[in-house]
């Protein structure tokens, strides 16, 4: 959405002072990701090499491969956009009674907490159900557990 004010997060400040975005506005978002860039020389030199080896690829060059960790195999994008379709299209997931008072009882205690930096409303609920769903489909099932 934003980055942060002066263009340097701030470790000793909250999100919301960081990016000045108010809470009304920061409740509508259902997810909140927070990347911060920090300088890391492995992690730089890492990054460094996966780009420009996929930059030289298409010359003939033989790419060098100085990662520390192996890349796992990933969906050909044809096959994910076919697996997001279908579960698109065949799952309308419900909440079990079980699933639907854990939801409960943690939007509960979110409202009743007197350390949250994001006012609690009740579209934080809609989110949980929300994103609760989304995982059962994604995990192929019409019902939404306590897994979910």
């Amino acid at each position: 959405v934003t980055n942060a004010k002066g263009g340097l997060y701030d470790h000793n400040k909250n999100l919301m002072q960081n990016t000045g975005i108010d809470p009304p506005l920061m409740s509508r978002f259902d997810l909140i990701f927070r990347l911060i860039d920090d300088s890391d020389s492995i992690r730089d030199e890492n990054i460094a090499t996966f780009l420009l080896n996929n930059a030289i690829e298409g010359f003939g060059y033989e790419c060098t491969n100085t990662t520390s960790h192996s890349v796992e195999k990933v969906w050909p994008m044809d096959k994910l956009r076919a697996y997001i379709a279908t579960v698109k299209s065949r799952f309308y997931p419900a909440l079990t009674h079980e699933a639907a008072e854990l939801l409960q009882r943690h939007y509960q205690a979110c409202r009743a907490s007197q350390t949250a930096t994001i006012t609690v409303t009740v579209r934080f609920l809609e989110s949980l159900i929300r994103l609760s769903q989304a995982h059962a489909r994604l995990m192929y099932r019409n019902a939404v557990t306590l897994q979910d």
